[in-house]
């Protein structure tokens, strides 16, 4: 199990090697919580580092993609996608599993209703026209921040489908919303998969089902495109 010593050590190193100019020292150590929160801050000329140790025992590789992902925020560069997809993949397959399963509760703030584009609307139109009216309605609600990098999600477990707010723009084509939704919708047809102890959210059923929708490249390329201009 690695030490504080010997996580300050490498975090030290891979923070030398990424921001080479910056010349501040690194301080961190794993703390004790039941969550996988991590903190990152910057005092005088030290970067002070707390991660939680229910990942103590994550590869080396992990654990820099992780002081990556920690180090481009605190100085706002722009987030390295890479490093935050093999992460979330190990979270995913070695971690979630692992958790107790904790009852959490919906927040009111989430709302259907939008500026220019109402969820419900777009939930009924879906579901009449690709699921035959059999999907029951979950929980909609437009994301309570933006996100362009989480488009939506669907929580089995608070029966929850949201929609990032960026796309709730008179900027937005009214066909890339109802693929959001489409997308979203699947994950209620075609719940995650575990095989062999490991978490599978795409399996080839539920891709095969996406690329089915209208212009479906196209639409890609337009959220690829445009979503950081909404």
């Amino acid at each position: 199990m690695m030490t504080n010593t010997e996580l300050t050590r490498i975090y030290q190193t891979h923070f030398d090697s990424i921001l080479p100019h910056k010349r501040l020292r690194v301080e961190a150590i794993f703390y004790t919580s039941k969550t996988l929160r991590h903190t990152i801050e910057l005092k005088k000329h030290t970067v002070y580092i707390r991660i939680s140790v229910i990942i103590q025992d994550a590869p080396i590789d992990v654990l820099q993609a992780l002081a990556t992902i920690l180090f481009l925020k605190l100085f706002r560069y722009k987030p390295d996608k890479t490093a935050r997809q093999y992460y979330q993949t190990y979270v995913d397959e070695h971690v979630v599993p692992h958790l107790p399963a904790v009852k959490r509760r919906v927040s009111a703030h989430y709302k259907a209703a939008g500026r220019y584009f109402d969820l419900t609307e777009i939930f009924e139109r879906i579901n009449t026209k690709w699921f035959e009216g059999k999907i029951k309605q979950p929980r909609l609600g437009w994301s309570l921040t933006p996100s362009y990098i989480r488009l939506g999600f669907y929580d089995a477990e608070r029966n929850l489908l949201v929609i990032s707010r960026i796309f709730d723009s008179k900027k937005t084509k009214p066909e890339v919303l109802d693929f959001l939704m489409y997308h979203e919708m699947l994950h209620i047809v075609f719940p995650t998969e575990r095989i062999n102890g490991r978490r599978r959210i795409h399996p080839p059923v539920f891709k095969e089902a996406e690329r089915r929708f209208p212009e479906y490249e196209k639409i890609q390329q337009w959220i690829h495109r445009k979503r950081h201009r909404l």
